[in-house]
């Protein structure tokens, strides 16, 4: 290469896939890396880039059935694709007959409860674990039991047979499924979770960003929110004056 401006003994060439742009970062991530991010959130990727660039083709090599919840809840962006193929009830990642199946050896335990009695036998509890029936699952508890999993190996799905691995991936879509997929429906369902403390006298006076509140990825002006309730409420009360007699 005839270059003056380039050393020769520090110059490489290489000849393979980039793992930077489009077409290296649609390749640069496998199944492994995605499940894992969903616990750990070690991606060297944003969630946008992932989901743009690396799901598509990702998610069809893996029968659309790669957990996504977590990603759609946490970019920016929408992925009417994603949204589409994710799961939109328990039932589509564990079924009845799986929880009937394994209904006696879980019994009337809990997740957390199948956990500290089986987890000496990891393939065990993560095979009863991936079938437990929903209402016997606390999210939180769940996440530890995937976060305690996965800090003693970080690298437990590249290391697992098929069907422990296939065990394991359930267990991760449970989780994303449980943990984001509400965090992505509309802030106003959510509404009467707030308390609102303010009167109506210190939201004249006072600076009206100071009462917007941050709920479920929304902003909501709590100062318009009264706004419409009052004028709603005094035209009732108009209303119900009109027809009396």
């Amino acid at each position: 290469m005839e270059d003056g401006r380039i050393d020769e003994n520090m110059l490489a060439l290489s000849i393979g896939l980039t793992t930077t742009g489009v077409y290296g970062l649609a390749r640069a991530v496998n199944s492994e890396q995605w499940y894992r991010n969903i616990i750990l959130h070690d991606s060297l990727y944003s969630c946008e880039q992932l989901l743009e660039f690396v799901y598509p083709e990702l998610a069809k090599q893996n029968s659309w059935k790669l957990p996504v919840w977590y990603y759609i809840s946490k970019s920016n962006m929408k992925s009417e694709l994603a949204e589409e193929k994710a799961p939109h009830s328990y039932t589509e990642i564990v079924t009845e007959s799986t929880i009937k199946r394994n209904r006696s050896a879980i019994g009337e335990r809990t997740a957390w409860e199948v956990w500290t009695q089986e987890k000496d036998n990891l393939m065990k509890a993560i095979r009863l674990l991936g079938c437990m029936p929903e209402e016997k699952i606390d999210v939180n508890q769940y996440r530890s039991i995937l976060q305690a999993i996965f800090t003693e190996n970080n690298n437990i799905l590249s290391s697992l047979d098929s069907p422990n691995r296939s065990n394991l991936h359930r267990m991760i879509r449970i989780y994303d499924f449980l943990e984001y997929e509400q965090k992505k429906t509309p802030c106003f369902k959510h509404l009467q979770a707030d308390t609102i403390t303010e009167t109506p006298d210190s939201w004249n006076t006072g600076n009206i960003a100071s009462v917007n509140r941050h709920h479920h990825g929304c902003t909501i002006n709590l100062y318009l929110l009264y706004e419409v309730s009052y004028f709603l409420s005094t035209t009732r009360s108009w209303i119900k004056k009109e027809r009396e007699p």
